[in-house]
């Protein structure tokens, strides 16, 4: 029986001449053995049918042999042994760049240096951009001035609950805007906020938070944890990366007990048992660390959140006017404002209305008018004006 070739077959060059064979005698050509290690082949034999004439003989007229090479073992290999090169080279090639930059004097360093680094005006040894405000004077900008916000408030943590308290005074820039500023803020019947910063980011994060809580509430029919205000606040902060500036202080009572949180504009937090913050809350945290005690009683708390809120008014151009305070206990919260008037008016003593000619004239002089022109003007009848609705 003549045995016809493949049709079709793949053939690897320079490999081992090992002959394929199988129960029908020699296929082909040449091929690759199937358990060489560096490639593998397999075979297919698709339409496969006996003859009619010769039942025990197969017919090859429609037999196809499909030879396929296996991806090799050793390629792969060769491929990473490449990247893990290419990298070491790049990171060497990086390193070494870097510390050449960083010992090389400027006036010595290669042209493209040299104006990158007066472009961006960077220092040899920072390698990054850090100096900003600098870059966008040589620019043309004006350079960005640190706003200064005027507020004292406190909080602190007593026997049976928390004592928040802060100043009444609101302004803008050196001006007093508003002398009786509310800025002790509602978020939930268990808990309250004081806010530093600006007036209107203070005010509208707590009115966002205090709404979340009451739908929190509702929800879940129970008292809201304060550290449910904290992380909801910080969350919120965070994402603005402190472009909304609002410095607040949350005290609440929950089940489990008194506890307040001193929140930054940026996001950051942390549960202290007293806190101060605003431009006042230096002056104030000396009074702090010097009265505080673990088991105050109410007044001693309230007296003490006085002097503090008091100190930052006194020590402070931005802090004034009253001292308000907001106790919360188990029972509820009780707002009392104002709490203590720290800047009394003064009363006028004396009188000052001065008879005419009290003051000496030492010289005068008059200068006449000349009429150049005389107009006058047209008036009309009684009808006219009586017509005239407009």
């Amino acid at each position: 029986m003549k045995i016809p070739k493949a049709k079709r077959f793949e053939k690897r060059p320079n490999s081992q001449n090992l002959a394929l064979k199988g129960q029908y005698g020699n296929l082909g050509p040449t091929l690759p053995s199937q358990n060489s290690p560096h490639c593998r082949f397999r075979t297919t034999a698709m339409n496969t049918r006996f003859s009619e004439k010769s039942p025990n003989k197969l017919n090859f007229d429609d037999c196809t042999v499909f030879l396929s090479r296996a991806p090799a073992v050793n390629d792969v290999s060769v491929f990473q042994n490449l990247f893990c090169l290419f990298v070491c080279v790049y990171i060497y090639i990086y390193i070494w760049d870097s510390v050449r930059l960083n010992r090389m004097p400027t006036e010595e360093l290669p042209l493209r240096e040299t104006l990158f680094l007066k472009e961006k005006n960077v220092a040899l040894k920072q390698g990054y951009l850090f100096n900003r405000n600098v870059y966008l004077a040589s620019k043309g900008f004006p350079v960005p001035k640190a706003k200064k916000t005027g507020t004292t408030i406190v909080g602190v943590v007593y026997e049976d609950g928390v004592v928040l308290g802060a100043d009444t005074r609101a302004t803008v820039g050196s001006l007093v805007a508003d002398k009786n500023c509310m800025k002790i803020h509602y978020l939930a019947p268990n808990m309250y906020c004081c806010g530093a910063g600006t007036a209107a980011d203070t005010e509208q994060v707590c009115r966002m938070i205090a709404s979340q809580l009451e739908l929190h509430r509702l929800a879940t029919d129970r008292i809201v944890p304060v550290a449910v205000a904290e992380k909801l606040i910080t969350q919120h902060l965070f994402r603005y990366q402190g472009y909304v500036s609002a410095a607040l202080i949350v005290g609440g009572v929950d089940l489990s007990g008194p506890s307040i949180y001193l929140i930054s504009p940026h996001g950051s937090s942390e549960n202290l048992p007293y806190g101060t913050m605003g431009s006042g809350s230096l002056a104030a945290m000396s009074v702090f660390e010097k009265g505080w005690k673990s088991d105050m009683k109410l007044d001693e708390a309230k007296q003490l959140v006085r002097d503090a809120i008091a100190s930052g008014i006194y020590n402070d151009l931005g802090s004034g006017s009253n001292v308000d305070l907001c106790v919360i206990t188990r029972a509820g919260a009780e707002m009392i404002r104002p709490y203590d008037v720290t800047n009394m008016k003064g009363q006028i003593q004396g009188t000052y209305s001065y008879a005419p000619g009290t003051t000496a004239v030492l010289s005068s002089k008059t200068v006449p008018l000349e009429i150049v022109e005389t107009v006058t003007r047209p008036t009309r009848d009684a009808a006219e004006e009586a017509m005239d609705t407009a």
